[in-house]
């Protein structure tokens, strides 16, 4: 009889030792307020849950910290967002969903940056708006539409492109300007008034790219219009928009760099 049983408790623990390991927290109403779970892998998961048994959110941890897809819940315990984290952060694609099931919106962050192309859609699943950004995060270019899929003309607005708002004294001030949600490609840019010690290369995000060399120290005003020429279609009226636009920039002496504004 001894040796049926210790056989038995063997048994027992070899299967429990292949489980994943889990912990629980309660709330006074006696539902759990969150569980911990790890498996064969390492992969240690916490889930979160309000006091009505609804998830709030569930996060992995890997080595002790969070690593992978975390999950964000609405209240009434649908999917609200997934995350990919690395190291503590966000570090990848971020997917919002609206309670029907359907994408929100999806963008890539690095920590607290959205970087590269994000997209937000209608309900009804149609798009609704492009941002483009650098890998700074800096936005370059965006478009908006209605749910119908025709263009949303009030986001038509320039963008200035600039690495920095602030530059050393003796540094180069650079600088793009593009039409956002543009109806045309036909888009020029006139700078008002002329501006000294200007030159233009090929630009990276749009047609040209503008250097000021070497501005002396305080504050700038660079000013322009965007001229933009469009038809309707099966139109022979060519139509042309105005844009005005105006943005400042700071060039600070050397001996004040640790006052250095950013955009």
């Amino acid at each position: 009889m001894k040796k049926i049983t210790l056989a038995f408790y063997v048994i027992v623990g070899f299967f429990a030792s292949c489980r994943p390991n889990d912990n629980f927290k309660y709330y006074s109403n006696g539902q759990i307020k969150w569980t911990d779970s790890l498996n064969n892998e390492g992969q240690f998961t916490s889930t979160y849950f309000r006091p009505d048994g609804t998830r709030i959110k569930t996060v992995p941890f890997l080595s002790g910290h969070i690593n992978g897809l975390l999950k964000r819940y609405d209240a009434t315990g649908k999917l609200e967002s997934a995350e990919i984290w690395k190291n503590d952060s966000i570090n990848g694609l971020v997917t919002g969903y609206f309670p029907n099931g359907k994408i929100w919106f999806k963008k890539t962050m690095l920590g607290e940056t959205t970087i590269d192309t994000s997209r937000v859609y209608y309900p009804n699943g149609e798009l609704r708006q492009v941002i483009v950004r650098t890998d700074k995060g800096r936005r370059i270019d965006f478009g908006a539409w209605h749910p119908n899929g025709l263009t949303d003309t009030s986001y038509i607005r320039p963008i200035f492109l600039s690495d920095a708002d602030t530059i050393s004294q003796g540094s180069d001030y650079e600088f793009e300007i593009r039409l956002g949600n543009r109806r045309s490609n036909h888009v020029t840019v006139s700078l008002r008034p002329r501006i000294l010690g200007l030159d233009s290369t090929k630009g990276i995000y749009s047609l040209t790219r503008y250097t000021i060399h070497r501005p002396s120290v305080g504050t700038h005003v660079v000013r322009g219009i965007i001229y933009e020429q469009w038809a309707r279609k099966n139109s022979d009226t060519i139509w042309t928009n105005l844009y005005w636009f105006k943005h400042n920039f700071w060039v600070m002496n050397k001996a004040n760099k640790s006052e250095t504004k950013i955009r």
